[in-house]
């Protein structure tokens, strides 16, 4: 095995860019360090697990995702969304919402580290209506 050390990387137009298809940690696997300015973070503690932006009115469908297998129509407002890639633990966050004002998205079942979560959304009366146009994202460690 070759090893390439270099200080600076340009290629032959001066540009400092590098075309790869992996990146993996040296000293720790699952790590990869950015930095910027002074602000040092991992590059696998800021990437979004999972996203989607799905129709839930008549029978929901997905318009866009990110490690999303399926969604299941649960009645009016109510759609449980199943992940390809389970979390490895239950410290994840979950931000979802909604296009209409009027209507609040709510997570109601959250089991995403074994695969799934349910969504609802309510009107101002807390009842279950169906919003055409739904987004969620999900952060966290993956399995």
């Amino acid at each position: 095995m070759s090893t390439i050390k270099v200080d600076t990387y340009l290629t032959r137009g001066g540009a400092s860019e590098i075309a790869i298809d992996k990146l993996k940690g040296v000293t720790t696997a699952d790590s990869i360090s950015v930095t910027a300015g002074s602000v040092t973070t991992t590059l696998q503690e800021g990437l979004a697990k999972t996203r989607i932006r799905f129709n839930q009115t008549g029978t929901p469908s997905i318009n866009a995702s990110f490690n999303i297998a399926s969604i299941v129509d649960g009645g009016t407002g109510d759609t449980t969304l199943t992940i390809t890639n389970d979390y490895a633990n239950v410290n994840y966050t979950i931000n979802a919402q909604n296009d209409d004002n009027a209507v609040t998205t709510q997570i109601v079942q959250a089991d995403v580290f074994v695969g799934s979560y349910r969504q609802r959304t309510v009107d101002g009366n807390n009842s279950l209506v169906d919003a055409p146009i739904n987004y969620t994202i999900t952060h966290g460690d993956l399995a």
